[in-house]
């Protein structure tokens, strides 16, 4: 909150920035709803792959690998599409 205030009082611009952060606070910046993103990092690697080995280790059944995954079924097909998992 400091933080923001302090960048509202002296910051002269009618809007804040990511740059204008201090860098112990700023994040990466992520690409819109891109997962071949390489902006992304490893995490959205780590879901795919989580996907892939719970499909295979329920025999394709993806109700059973929504189980698995601890994901409510649609939510699994959505991220399905998402990775051309589908």
């Amino acid at each position: 909150m400091n933080v923001c205030q302090r960048l509202a009082v002296l910051n002269p611009r009618e809007k804040v920035v990511r740059d204008l952060l201090p860098a112990e606070i700023r994040l990466p910046t992520m690409a819109a709803e891109d997962p071949e993103s390489s902006e992304r990092g490893g995490l959205w690697d780590q879901e795919r792959a989580a996907i892939l080995r719970a499909l295979e280790e329920q025999g394709g059944n993806r109700s059973a690998a929504a189980r698995a995954l601890r994901v409510p079924r649609h939510i699994l097909l959505y991220r399905m599409k998402k990775y051309g998992l589908d």
